[in-house]
């Protein structure tokens, strides 16, 4: 009895042990199969980010093409590569879909004026703090804010007194959130509420969507030659270039501002300018050098943007929608717009414009088995190169949604591994 007693117990020890070494081999796998999982995953994003990057290069490669001379259209290659995210180009066992959009069909938060600004869905606050963060000066407006409110917070930071580097730079700005920057605003009193039309479908816009600080544009006609700078030029070169009389060259030179013409309306409305002069002056001068920022391109800003413009009425800014299909090759086109016609119009609204750009937003988003990644890269076109600036990730759950893409791609596109 004392013998079986004996084998029952390290019978019992036995299984004890067993079921250990079971449950730690159990364990060990699961940690296997996580750390497997995990591996994955790891290797999922990467080759995502990597089919994104691949979509960049595609653009970099596109623009390597582009003439430096006006204009630039809808109508060009750029324009119809990635087909605005409806294309799917395949690499290996990687995607990607892809658009490009012109920053000069956006809104420049660095040149906007108070009065655009008030047309965008900005609160009143929201208006001054941008403004007082880009303009020197110490004292605020009445409701904005300079060192005196950024040194008092947690963490204190000065006023900017410049350019915004980028539209995320706004998260500094008195007033303004991720919520208010990237999530549609439906409780702003007295500015407008931007809308995007998508196949009949409307679709009101976040701010990040609708404003810029890349945008940039060459003072240049059709046929490239570089307009003349009606702040630093002559009587007689203003009169040659612009066919314009002695007399009326003369008013333009002995009108100049202390600190120069701001914009080319202003040119527009020094006394003895007639409409018969304007489209030779808006297509021959210019206020400021050869490169304009901030200028909104007449051949691609959408509907939801030349609502912003101050004093642009509706029915032209939906002719200028219209006439882009066959495009505007000079400034001066915009006479030809119905109801643009007119010089007290052209004087409030020409200079906001240009018809050429030289900076774009690539729009990625890399896929590989469940894992998405999604960049937007700010291209730049100097002396005929296209030059990469930055390279952002996107903060939206739904980038499809928010970028206006259909939700499947229509067509698809085999790429070679090194194309």
């Amino acid at each position: 009895m004392r013998r079986s007693k004996q084998s029952g117990s390290v019978f019992v020890l036995t299984l004890t042990v067993l079921a250990g070494l079971v449950s730690v081999l159990a364990l060990a796998a699961a940690s296997q199969r996580s750390a497997a999982i995990a591996q994955s995953h790891r290797m999922e994003i990467r080759r995502a980010k990597i089919a994104a990057e691949a979509g960049i290069q595609r653009a970099l490669a596109e623009f390597q093409n582009l003439t430096t001379t006006s204009p630039t259209t809808l109508s060009d290659d750029w324009a119809a590569l990635g087909q605005n995210g409806s294309e799917d180009f395949t690499l290996g066992s990687a995607n990607f879909r892809m658009e490009i959009v012109d920053a000069a069909s956006l809104i420049n938060i660095n040149t906007a004026t108070q009065e655009q600004l008030e047309l965008l869905p900005l609160t009143g606050e929201q208006v001054d703090c941008l403004l007082d963060w880009r303009e020197e000066g110490v004292s605020p407006r009445s409701d904005g804010a300079k060192d005196e409110y950024y040194n008092q917070l947690e963490k204190p930071y000065n006023t900017k007194l410049g350019a915004f580097s980028s539209v995320d730079e706004l998260l500094l700005v008195k007033g303004f959130t991720a919520d208010t920057l990237y999530n549609v605003q439906t409780d702003v009193v007295n500015t407008a509420r931007p809308v995007r039309t998508t196949n009949g479908d409307s679709q009101q816009l976040p701010l990040e969507q609708l404003v810029t600080v890349d945008s940039t544009s060459q003072a240049v006609n059709s046929s490239g030659q570089a307009k003349l700078n009606v702040n630093t030029a002559q009587v007689n070169q203003i009169a040659q270039r612009a066919n314009l009389t002695i007399p009326v060259a003369t008013q333009i030179v002995n009108s100049r501002p202390g600190g120069g013409y701001t914009n080319i309306g202003a040119v527009l409305a020094v006394p003895g300018i007639t409409i018969q002069n304007a489209r030779d002056i808006l297509n021959n001068l210019t206020t400021g050098g050869q490169n304009l920022t901030g200028k909104l391109n007449l051949n691609t800003v959408t509907q939801e943007v030349l609502d912003t413009v101050p004093n642009l009425p509706p029915d032209a800014a939906s002719a200028i929608i219209t006439r882009q299909s066959t495009g505007f090759t000079d400034l001066g086109d915009l006479l030809d717009v119905p109801g643009m016609n007119n010089l007290a119009l052209l004087q409030q609204t020409a200079g906001f414009f240009e018809v050429n750009s030289q900076s774009f937003l690539v729009r990625v988003l890399g896929v590989a088995g469940a894992t998405k990644v999604a960049l937007q890269a700010t291209l730049t076109i100097t002396n005929g190169q296209a030059k990469l600036v930055r390279i952002e990730r996107p903060p939206y759950g739904d980038i499809i949604g928010a970028w206006g893409w259909d939700t499947d791609p229509t067509s698809t596109t085999a790429l070679k591994e090194n194309q």
